[in-house]
């Protein structure tokens, strides 16, 4: 099956649905792969996310470490590819998948009774940087165990991390 075609039918099928114990442990390798310290939490479907992300912040810092990982992986990916050939390659990966992603969260969201069209870009949105972020990590020749791969793996599984967010009791990985 092509990149497509996977896109249309795996990505966003398990959002809501109860968490295998292969989900779970998938899951907590990323959060481990991150180096957080943070409860996971299976969001149990679209509206619940919704809301989630609305009432919830993401843990100080997230998005630095994230960013400093991509930017450790564009460095490495640079040095061995060139800036237009790395360019060229990251789009190729990512910009033939952005309908399709997009359609598969239209009919997630959709099987789900959800219609809020913000969640719909923010999903497929996350699905292609996830996508975007496992190239990059190809390219750079990173190690099998790192975070962006175990992120794009929950998603091929049909999930959507929603990020690490703060939680009174500590750090909370949200995933739909």
């Amino acid at each position: 099956m092509n990149a497509l075609a996977a896109a249309q039918s795996a990505w966003f099928a398990r959002c809501g649905a109860p968490p295998t114990a292969a989900e779970r442990a998938l899951a907590q390798t990323w959060i481990d792969a991150l180096g957080e310290s943070a409860s996971i939490v299976f969001v149990d479907g679209w509206h619940d996310a919704a809301t989630w992300l609305r009432a919830h912040r993401f843990v100080g810092g997230y998005d630095a470490r994230e960013d400093a990982l991509r930017g450790e992986l564009r460095r490495r990916a640079l040095a061995r590819h060139g800036e237009a050939a790395l360019r060229e390659r990251l789009t190729a990966v990512t910009q033939p998948l952005l309908e399709p992603l997009r359609a598969a969260a239209e009919v997630a969201a959709a099987r789900a009774g959800a219609d809020d069209e913000g969640m719909i870009r923010a999903a497929a949105g996350a699905a292609a940087l996830a996508e975007h972020q496992r190239a990059l990590a190809q390219l750079a020749c990173a190690p099998p165990a790192h975070p962006f791969f175990r992120l794009y793996r929950l998603f091929a599984h049909g999930r959507w991390p929603l990020g690490v967010f703060a939680s009174a009791g500590g750090a909370v990985a949200a995933i739909l």
